[in-house]
C-alpha cells in the first residue's frame, strides 16, 4: 500500500475516532444534565413534602384536577366556596405535578401524553 493511501486511511480513522469521542462527550453531558435535573427535582419534591405533606401520584392529581375544574365551571353560588376549598386541598396534594419539567417541546409533548393516558384510564 502506498504511503499516501496509508496516510489518508489513518486520517480517516482519526476523524472517525474524534467524531465518536465528540458523540460520547455529548452523551455524557446529557446524562450529567439529566442527573442534575433529577437531583434538583428530588430535592424540590422533598421540600414540597416537608411543607405540604405527602403528595399524590401524577395520575391521581390529573384526574382530581380535571374533576375539580369541571366542578368549578358548573358550581352554583351556594357551593362555589366548598368547591374552592376542595380545589385548594387538591392543589396542596399535587404540588409535585407543578414542578415537573415542561420547558421544551419534547417535555410538553411527553407531559400531554401522560395526561391523556391518565384521563383515558380513569
Amino acid at each position: 500500500m502506498p504511503e499516501e493511501e496509508k496516510t489518508e486511511e489513518l486520517l480517516a480513522d482519526d476523524s472517525q475516532i474524534e467524531e465518536e469521542s465528540e458523540n460520547e462527550t455529548e452523551e455524557e453531558n446529557q446524562i450529567q444534565t439529566t442527573t442534575t435535573a433529577d437531583a434538583e427535582t428530588r430535592e424540590n419534591i422533598k421540600r414540597i413534602e416537608e411543607k405540604y405533606g405527602e403528595q399524590w401520584d401524577f395520575c391521581t392529581c390529573v384526574v382530581k384536577m380535571d374533576s375539580i375544574n369541571t366542578a368549578l365551571m358548573e358550581a352554583s353560588d351556594e357551593i362555589f366556596d366548598l368547591v374552592m376549598e376542595r380545589s385548594d386541598y387538591i392543589d396542596n396534594k399535587c404540588k409535585e405535578v407543578l414542578i415537573q419539567p415542561n420547558n421544551t417541546p419534547e417535555e410538553r409533548s411527553k407531559h400531554q401524553q401522560r395526561v391523556r393516558e391518565c384521563l383515558k384510564n380513569q
